[in-house]
């Protein structure tokens, strides 16, 4: 089972150029704060487990487990990736409140190679887990990456160039990327994040559609004709992307966000929320790696976290069902143990009605 699962995790990372997702951060009406992301590559989620941690776990730090471990000082679950010596946690939230997002960042991702002196040295695919189990508030994020070396150590005999967004119960988003200048923390962002290139380059790139709303344009008369619309969709939204890359995915995730209208309460926010993620998710089939084999990249899943009740919604493309799992009474139902597994819910649970 191991080799399987390590199999999966080479196969993830090999494909790293095409590895896409997305992320945003919204709040609702009655002040709530939410993190959310999609989940997009080849293959299925076989190798993965909503996986809970509790207090007390020893985190490794390398893909090896050769580099020595931390001590988690916080529980925290989400959806993670087994088979290394650690889970890889693509996303989650701990026990304060605290939510974050592994994000794949192609060819704009650097490591330090070298032991950083004073610094701990961390492989990114740990980052996730080591925040979540050591900070609770962005302000402690932010200090903790301070010192940080994250290494460029393979992990199933390849790299692996990730960025990371990271939200709390102050409605703040930060993204932090590992660049040439070390490791960059941006501090109140708009709260979108997509995959290359970097966060400055994406935010700078809105400025190609600032012409774009939410209203339908009225007929124009041109040349003593009048010429109406097609219909409703040809108006203020004409001119936004609709491929696939990670720019295309920002800005439309950016203008959704911008005008999708907010949840009254927790379920009604999370619920709008999945749904405002169908601006960017990927059907199967769609993106093909070559056309000597039919695998394609897709959407597998989408989650969306609550920092104020410590929820974490989730659901697989082969499932539309939400699944909930609750921080705090996954602590709870663990005992003397300091980590916990929970199978995907992947088959189809279907409500017939008649």
């Amino acid at each position: 089972m191991k080799r399987l699962l390590s199999i999966f995790v080479l196969v993830m990372f090999s494909v790293s150029t095409v590895f896409a997702c997305s992320s945003f951060s919204w709040h609702t009406e009655d002040g709530l704060h939410l993190l959310g992301r999609t989940y997009d590559m080849f293959g299925d989620l076989s190798g993965n487990r909503i996986t809970v941690v509790a207090p007390g776990y020893e985190l490794a730090v390398s893909p090896s487990g050769e580099g020595g471990t931390v001590t988690m000082e916080n529980g925290f679950l989400g959806n993670a990736i087994i088979g290394a010596a650690s889970p890889i946690f693509t996303d989650g939230m701990n026990d304060h409140g605290l939510m974050g997002c592994l994000l794949n960042f192609p060819r704009y991702g650097y490591y330090n190679t070298q032991k950083a002196e004073g610094n701990l040295d961390l492989h990114p695919a740990f980052f996730v887990p080591y925040i979540l189990g050591t900070c609770s508030t962005l302000d402690e994020v932010e200090e903790a990456v301070k010192h940080l070396n994250l290494t460029d150590e393979l992990i199933f005999g390849a790299h692996m160039s990730v960025h990371y967004i990271f939200s709390d119960g102050s409605g703040e988003a930060i993204i932090i990327e590992p660049d040439e200048g070390g490791i960059t923390v941006h501090r109140n962002t708009i709260g979108i994040m997509a995959n290359a290139p970097d966060y400055n380059w994406q935010k700078t790139n809105l400025k190609n559609y600032v012409a774009v709303s939410n209203l339908d344009t009225p007929p124009l008369d041109l040349l003593g004709e009048t010429f109406q619309p097609f219909g409703n969709g040809t108006g203020g939204s004409f001119g936004l992307p609709g491929g696939y890359s990670s720019p295309a995915r920002f800005v439309r995730l950016a203008f959704a966000k911008q005008f999708a209208p907010l949840g009254k309460n927790e379920v009604d926010g999370v619920t709008r929320m999945f749904h405002t993620f169908a601006v960017v998710d990927i059907p199967d089939g769609m993106l093909r790696e070559s056309a000597e084999t039919t695998d394609a990249e897709q959407s597998l899943c989408t989650a969306v976290m609550c920092s104020e009740s410590h929820t974490y919604y989730f659901a697989p493309a082969t499932n539309r069902r939400i699944s909930a799992y609750n921080v705090d009474n996954a602590l709870k139902a663990m005992g003397d143990e300091t980590i916990a597994y929970y199978p995907i819910p992947a088959e189809d649970d279907i409500s017939y009605v008649i």
